[in-house]
């Protein structure tokens, strides 16, 4: 799954993944469209994590499938805990989101894996970083949550972690 500078794989690939490989998974942004960021609409990804035991299979309606994900992994590996993966336009930050309104190095995402928890930290940007649409203080380290809203300036993610992505990657 790509990372870095690595094209950005869209959710559907992400899944097929964690469906072939059922190892490790990494956590994703998903990029939100202004469909997905409706509080109203169907198509958010809260309500396809919760899948229903019995009934009609889901699927995952094609807009959410061919949404583009950033991968949470290290452009390099990393032994150190807890992991920091930073957030910028800088082709050298872990995770790169190509819009105008995200600074070089934007944020850092700390990842705690053993006991799968998940944080960021706004690194004085220009636009700012919101979660939940509260905006972040820079230098102040602000919990994220599965199905958390992520602004990056005006790039906006839905985070999805490993344990969500497993209930996805059973949509046909």
């Amino acid at each position: 799954m790509p990372a870095g500078d690595e094209p950005p794989a869209t959710l559907r690939e992400v899944l097929a993944h964690v469906r072939a490989d059922g190892g490790m998974v990494w956590p994703v942004l998903v990029k939100a469209s202004p469909h997905m960021m409706a509080k109203a609409d169907p198509m958010d990804l809260s309500t396809l994590a919760i899948i229903p035991a019995s009934g009609p299979p889901l699927t995952l309606p094609e807009e959410l499938g061919s949404s583009e994900c950033l991968v949470l992994r290290p452009r390099r590996p990393s032994r150190t805990q807890p992991m920091r993966l930073t957030i910028g336009r800088a082709r050298d930050c872990d995770m790169v989101v190509p819009d105008a309104s995200v600074s070089k190095l934007h944020a850092t995402v700390i990842v705690d894996t053993y006991e799968e928890k998940y944080s960021i930290r706004d690194e004085g940007s220009r636009n700012g970083t919101r979660v939940d649409g509260v905006l972040a203080k820079a230098g102040k380290m602000v919990p994220i949550g599965t199905l958390a809203r992520i602004s990056f300036g005006t790039a906006t993610f839905i985070f999805a972690d490993r344990a969500t992505l497993k209930q996805l990657s059973r949509l046909a």
